[in-house]
C-alpha cells in the first residue's frame, strides 16, 4: 500500500468527471477551504475579505506585486510563485477582467487573470481533506510531480513513479478547482 499526500493521476478529470483507472474503496469526509476571517476586516467597495485558496496554473509562475497594480514600479523583488503552488489569499480586489489577490501573510499581490494578455494565472480551489483509498484498475498509472491543469491533456515527461494494476493508494488531500466549466 502506498501513502501519497497529494495525488494527481492521469485521466483524472476533477470537474464532473470520473477517476479513470481507479476504484474508490472507502467513503470520504470533505472539508472545504473557504473560511471567514474576523468581522473587523475593513474593505473598500470592490474588495472582499475572507480566506481563499488559489492554485498557480501559469507554467512560468506569477511574480508578486507590492500593490494591486500591474505597473513596473509595483514589481516586488520576490521570486515568482511557481506553477502548482497553493496560495492562501485574505483579500480580493476586483479591477475589470482581473481580480487582485493579497497573499494571506502580506507577502504581496497576485492576479488571477493577467491585465496584459487576459491569460489565466491562478484559479480558485478547495483543498479537500479526505480519507480515501483507491485500487488501480488500469495496467499502470503515473503519479504526477505537482498539480497542473496541463497534465489533463498532456502527461509530463517525468512522473514521480507509477502504480501497478491492483495496488492500493491512500489519499489524504485533493485539490478541487472551483468555477470551471467543462
Amino acid at each position: 500500500e502506498h501513502f501519497v499526500k497529494q495525488v494527481f493521476l492521469q485521466g483524472w478529470k476533477p470537474i464532473g468527471g470520473m477517476l479513470s483507472g481507479l476504484r474508490r474503496s472507502m467513503s470520504s469526509t470533505l472539508i472545504g477551504s473557504k473560511q471567514p476571517l474576523t468581522s473587523d476586516c475593513a474593505v473598500a467597495q470592490d474588495e472582499e475579505c475572507g480566506l481563499w485558496r488559489y492554485l498557480v496554473v501559469d507554467t512560468s509562475g506569477v511574480r508578486p506585486r507590492t500593490d494591486a497594480s500591474y505597473g513596473k514600479e509595483n514589481k516586488s523583488g520576490m521570486a515568482r510563485v511557481k506553477e502548482g503552488t497553493l496560495v492562501d489569499i485574505s483579500l480580493r480586489r476586483r479591477a475589470g477582467w482581473t481580480t487582485w489577490l493579497c497573499m494571506r501573510e502580506g507577502k504581496g499581490w497576485l492576479h488571477d487573470i493577467s491585465p496584459k494578455d487576459h491569460k489565466v494565472r491562478l484559479i480558485e480551489v478547495d483543498l479537500l481533506h479526505v480519507d480515501w483509498q483507491f485500487q488501480v484498475t488500469s495496467q499502470s498509472l503515473p503519479v504526477f510531480p505537482k498539480p497542473s491543469l496541463q497534465f489533463l491533456s498532456k502527461p509530463p515527461l517525468a512522473s514521480k513513479g507509477s502504480l501497478s494494476h491492483g495496488e492500493l493508494i491512500s489519499v489524504s488531500q485533493r485539490i478541487r478547482p472551483l468555477n470551471i466549466k467543462g
